[in-house]
């Protein structure tokens, strides 16, 4: 039997402000929880709105009642984390400063969470699909974190790379720092089902026999495509409008309307107009809750931004279309199928061979003029998929992509997560027996 390193318990605070983006850290929580000698914290703190200009505006707070209810919350103005000193800290938030929509109190940045706890961990609150841009590498959460956690092996090393050519190792060794052990994103996805519980009875009857598609809309599309942006989101309503076959669950980004208030203001009245013909005259659910994961569940197909929310749908399987601002199908398109030659066409794309593409990408269909969103939605809603071997294959397809990966495609990336903190714990000599 091996000797015992430490008998004192030790603690564990999760530091969160968006319950949106709180599925980076929830399944670590609920592992943490379960160690009898650990006392876990989850501590949801306040949050501004920026103005325009960069100065402070609204303060929000995401508080209890918009988490599980097997998350137990903790007064962020009764819990000195200077005088408490927890042994690990977990945090999603790596802007500090730098995040131009939305800002926590300064207490609560990496620098300073840095100086109250013998370990600082940094989960990223979005998971990649392919390659990130170079400044989410070299955000504080980066740099004062102890430990880095991330998706995968090749997520990994482009961080130890971009991270060690501008800092070398001036913020700790990289190889230590930043490792590979999944994301709890992933393992919530993978958790999900369509529970009767989380839908009320009579959204359930407006469903129907319809298939759901999950239109997801993001503050980079927003960035980037402008006016384009939100006139394709107007023409996508049009042609939503025209199906009854389809139900449209449409979960904006959380921080679209501060974005647009804070830095796109010009765009707010057309944007209203998108919000007013999907009230009036679409078959579906604006979804504005924290929970994106029953909305993966309840889906049939995903439609919309480039987003990280592409990275967690490849663990369902479902078919995926990545929206173009440039392209909008014709008047004469919007409120009806395609023709049946183009239909069939934009199929065989939709069931492109695997040697096509190779890597996450192959799994995802990228609009065009050949075969666009109208063509995207005869394709979700053909019946044929049921049966059709080749549709089959796909999305056998798409889940093993997933898997080829993502570390801990099983679902315990939480466990991994969990399990490592406490063997480093145990190194400094803290923590539970080792028996």
């Amino acid at each position: 039997m091996a000797k015992p390193v430490s008998g004192r318990r030790f603690s564990v605070v999760f530091v969160t402000y968006s319950a949106s983006m709180s599925d980076a850290l929830e399944t670590i929580y609920r592992e943490m929880k379960k160690n009898p000698q650990a006392d876990v914290y989850w501590m949801p703190v306040p949050y501004y709105e920026l103005r325009p200009d960069g100065s402070l505006g609204e303060t929000r707070f995401d508080g209890p009642d918009m988490y599980p209810d097997w998350v137990e919350c903790t007064d962020w103005r009764t819990f000195d984390l200077a005088k408490r000193r927890p042994d690990v800290i977990f945090t999603f938030n790596p802007y500090d400063a730098n995040n131009r929509v939305t800002r926590v109190h300064q207490n609560f940045y990496c620098e300073r969470l840095k100086k109250h706890t013998k370990l600082l961990v940094y989960v990223p609150y979005f998971v990649a699909v392919d390659d990130l841009s170079e400044h989410f590498f070299l955000q504080a959460g980066s740099a004062y974190a102890d430990l880095v956690v991330l998706q995968s092996p090749r997520v990994r090393d482009l961080y130890r790379t971009a991270f060690a050519k501008e800092y070398g190792n001036r913020f700790g060794d990289v190889n230590e720092k930043f490792v590979a052990l999944g994301s709890p994103k992933f393992d919530k996805v993978l958790e999900a089902s369509r529970s009767l519980d989380d839908v009320p009875p009579e959204l359930i009857a407006e469903i129907g026999e319809r298939k759901v598609v999950l239109l997801n809309t993001t503050l980079s599309g927003l960035y980037a495509g402008n006016q384009d942006w939100v006139r394709k989101l107007l023409s996508a309503m049009i042609a939503f409008s025209g199906r009854d076959d389809v139900f449209v669950w449409w979960r904006p980004h959380p921080l679209t309307d501060a974005t647009l208030k804070s830095m796109r203001p010009a765009l707010r009245e057309m944007y209203a107009e998108v919000q007013m013909v999907f009230e009036r005259h679409v078959k579906g659910l604006y979804d504005d809750s924290p929970d994106v994961h029953r909305a993966i569940a309840w889906s049939d197909a995903y439609y919309g931004d480039w987003s990280s929310l592409i990275a967690m749908y490849m663990a369902t399987g479902k078919p995926m279309m990545i929206a173009d601002p440039k392209v909008s199908p014709d008047e004469a398109r919007l409120r009806s199928r395609g023709s049946a030659d183009r239909s069939t066409a934009a199929r065989s794309a939709f069931l492109r061979p695997p040697h096509t593409v190779h890597g996450p990408l192959e799994t995802v269909a990228f609009e065009s003029e050949e075969a666009d969103m109208v063509d995207f939605l005869d394709f979700v809603t053909d019946p044929a998929n049921e049966s059709d071997e080749r549709a089959l294959a796909a999305r056998d397809r798409r889940i093993q992509v997933f898997g080829e990966n993502t570390t801990h495609a099983d679902g315990k990336a939480g466990l991994a997560i969990a399990s490592y903190v406490r063997s480093i714990l145990l190194k400094q000599g803290i923590g539970p027996y080792q028996g």
